[in-house]
This record gives structure tokens, C-alpha cells and sequence, in this order.
């Protein structure tokens, strides 16, 4: 299964914009991933990270970080029942 991430942008809200509250639900969220999902999770919907530049700076291949993202989000919606 390939996943573009252009079809998650309109699910996540541009960083600079968040409002303190919502962030610390953020931080809440990626605390319930583990390693490389959080990692990847972080970079791309809170640094604003490409998945290029995530790749290069974790040493994984692109496909991976879309993997690890597509997973990370699946298991933070599922943990808070919107699966």
C-alpha cells in the first residue's frame, strides 16, 4: 500500500498557527508513539519537515517515513476512537 502524503495536508494544521492548548494535546498524542514513529510524526506535522529532509536526516528511505507517518496518525486516531 503506497500513501501520498499530499493527501494528509488537509488533516493537519500548519504549526505556526497552533494554539498553545492544542499543542500540548500534540504532545500528549506523540507521547503514545514509540521511536522512529514519533520521530517522523514530529518532523513532518510539527517541524514542518519534508519527507525528503526527514529521510535524509534519519538515514531511512522515503517510503519509510511515509510509512512510519501513515502508522504513527493511524495509531494516535485509533487511541483517541477515531479509527
Amino acid at each position: 500500500m503506497n500513501l501520498d502524503i499530499a493527501d494528509f495536508t488537509d488533516k493537519l494544521e500548519d504549526p505556526t498557527t497552533v494554539p498553545s492548548a492544542n499543542r500540548l494535546d500534540v504532545t500528549k498524542a506523540l507521547r503514545l508513539l514509540a521511536g522512529r514513529q514519533r520521530e517522523v510524526v514530529a518532523a513532518l506535522s510539527l517541524e514542518g519537515r519534508s519527507v525528503g529532509e526527514t529521510a535524509n536526516r534519519l538515514g531511512v528511505t522515503e517510503g519509510a517515513v511515509r510509512v512510519a507517518f501513515h502508522r504513527g496518525l493511524a495509531s494516535i486516531a485509533a487511541k483517541f476512537g477515531q479509527a
